[in-house]
């Protein structure tokens, strides 16, 4: 493979990635939820989940130096928060309140993983770097390291999911709650059991493949568990099934899509002596 070739995969990561960023965001601002409802909403709550965990992998694996790409994400994260706040104006739904409430979800969300995403950055000094030899095998260890770490964040959404069953329970109790809010911090919790190991299924060195058919397993019990949990939050209403199904859905096709453009340019989680 030539220089000029190594170059242009190297860079096809910008090339391809930015501008599906922009025009997703684009069309978080502009889709109107009244129409096609459920697909609409998912779009909408998939594109929110699904690129706050992908701007917090970023920040945590790169590529390019932290001091870029912290405040880049941090301005992609805002960005989300914009482009709701512009849909809810242009095409109505909850009060002004709600963007608030979102704001609020996506700094938790993006805050939250960079403990597990800076957790395996830190300890185990992996980051994403460029492969310059296409037919570079990964080290053994690595793999092991990618294996073991996915069971170990999946055994975490086993024991999550648990706990926040008796939680969502114990929270029906209190009739007081009866905005969005509860049921927007619910699917917020969800987006992170459902995105955490998905990317780090989809960014193994190998296996990858099979470990991400997994994962999408874990999202399909997931997204049946979810609605009856749902429906015990106070205020009723809020999201059924084919929402939750649309949302999950979207969410891992930003992970999917996103991670797959990475691999193709040549990327993948190795050693590295900087951040």
């Amino acid at each position: 493979m030539d220089l000029s070739t190594l170059i242009a995969r190297r860079n096809l990561i910008w090339i391809c990635a930015t501008p599906l960023i922009v025009v997703g965001l684009v069309l978080l601002a502009l889709l109107d939820h009244r129409y096609t409802e459920h697909v609409v909403l998912g779009y909408l709550f998939g594109t929110l989940f699904g690129h706050t965990t992908l701007a917090a992998a970023w920040t945590a694996f790169g590529p390019l130096p932290l001091l870029w790409r912290l405040p880049l994400s941090l301005l992609w994260s805002l960005a989300l928060t914009v482009a709701m706040a512009c849909n809810i104006s242009l095409h109505g739904g909850p009060g002004a309140g709600v963007i608030l409430v979102i704001a609020a979800g996506v700094l938790g969300q993006f805050v939250f993983l960079q403990l597990p995403f800076w957790g395996i950055a830190l300890t185990s000094g992996r980051r994403l770097r460029y492969c310059e030899a296409s037919g570079t095998r990964p080290d053994p260890r690595e793999t092991q390291f990618g294996i073991r770490q996915l069971l170990v964040f999946t055994t975490i959404i086993a024991t999550v999911l648990g706990a926040g069953r008796v939680a969502f329970i114990y929270a029906s109790k209190f009739p007081d709650l009866q905005d969005e809010t509860p049921t927007f911090v619910f699917l917020a919790l969800a987006a992170i059991v459902v995105t955490l190991p998905l990317i780090l299924a989809a960014m193994l060195p190998r296996f990858a493949i099979p470990a991400v058919a997994l994962v999408l397993l874990l999202i399909g019990f997931l997204t049946a568990w979810e609605v009856p949990l749902l429906e015990r939050i106070p205020g009723g209403g809020g999201p059924d099934t084919l929402h939750i199904v649309f949302i999950n859905g979207f969410t891992s096709a930003w992970i999917l899509a996103v991670v797959l453009l990475v691999r193709i340019s040549g990327y993948r989680l190795g050693k590295s002596g900087t951040v």
